[in-house]
């Protein structure tokens, strides 16, 4: 536990208070950039503890994989980004395989690839990685050497429970989240059409009462009667769909990991599309309805309007 492996510069022990350490450090640094960029505080990463395991990770890689090239600045800062960036884009693509969430979107920067990297972070990795080889990361391990070993070992026992703990409920929040989007998407997907088979409805109601009335006044009060029965069974299912949504956004709302995550990561957005995501962040503030209600509103509009229209345009 406590001697050096050969190829690696670093016992076991070494490794893990290094992992815990500079997760500490990443999480910090992503809560102060994020602060500093957004104007309010943001509890970053997947985990509810104040770490950042990527950090951690990326840490040993870099200290183990570049040992030899450790004193040449330049080397260090490319093959540093190299690995850092790569690292980046798989676990990134591992979470949208796992999720079917990108959880974070360079989309808006230049030079990225699909969103998952781009080359200002690849430069920020190389930068961070630098300045952490040749100064933090030296002290982290000098200060590891200086705490007994027995403390130790109860520190990164207690992390590990925690960590494990954390990671379990986290991911299972995660997947909570997942088909809390789906479920949203699903039933948004169905009250945009029941709302353009109800404006649907709505136009053809004007419409062919207004020809029959014309043509004989009982067979208008038949098809008005069959179009209200089109619009009550539109309206009944609308109803229906609002009170499921209404359930599901309690439920969303209810669970305070899953909207950790969803202010944790402001670039992740589903296969979906981000209009879902950005719904729900309104929803994690209490505004649940007025989006949809907007959407629906300005949908049998166009729909009864369209349909009024484009009978005008066949009589002309």
């Amino acid at each position: 536990m406590f001697e050096v492996i050969p190829f690696c510069g670093l016992s076991p022990y070494q490794m893990m208070m290094l992992f815990i350490i500079w997760s500490f450090l990443g999480w910090a640094m992503e809560v102060c950039v994020h602060t500093l960029k957004m104007g309010e505080y943001s509890d970053r990463g997947f985990l509810s503890m104040p770490l950042c395991p990527i950090y951690g990770f990326g840490a040993n890689i870099i200290t183990v994989v570049l040992r030899p090239v450790l004193g040449d600045p330049l080397v260090l800062f490319i093959t540093s980004a190299v690995i850092c960036t790569a690292f980046e884009f798989a676990v990134g693509v591992m979470l949208k395989k796992i999720f079917h969430n990108q959880w974070w979107d360079y989309s808006d920067e230049p030079f990225n690839f699909h969103g998952y990297i781009c080359l200002k972070v690849t430069i920020e990795w190389g930068v961070v990685c630098l300045i952490g080889e040749s100064f933090v990361i030296p002290a982290i391990l000098g200060l590891v050497d200086m705490i007994p070993r027995i403390a130790g070992m109860i520190f990164i026992c207690i992390s590990a429970v925690l960590i494990l703990i954390d990671t379990g409920c986290s991911y299972a929040a995660a997947q909570r989240l997942t088909l809390h989007i789906r479920e949203f998407a699903e039933l948004n997907s169905k009250m945009y059409d029941t709302a353009e088979k109800l404006g649907s409805s709505l136009g053809n109601a004007a419409l062919e009462t207004s020809a029959a009335i014309q043509e004989n006044a009982g067979i208008a009060q038949v098809r008005a009667d069959n179009l209200t029965e089109d619009i009550h069974s539109a309206a009944h299912d609308v109803k229906r769909l609002m009170r499921m949504r209404y359930d599901a956004y309690m439920a969303f709302r209810g669970d305070r990991r899953e909207l950790r995550l969803l202010k944790a990561f402001p670039g992740m957005h589903p296969d979906t599309g981000k209009d879902i995501i950005k719904e729900l962040r309104d929803m994690s503030v209490g505004n649940w309805v007025n989006s949809v209600i907007e959407n629906i509103r300005v949908k049998l509009r166009a729909d009864s309007v369209g349909e009024l229209i484009g009978h005008g345009e066949d009589d002309d």
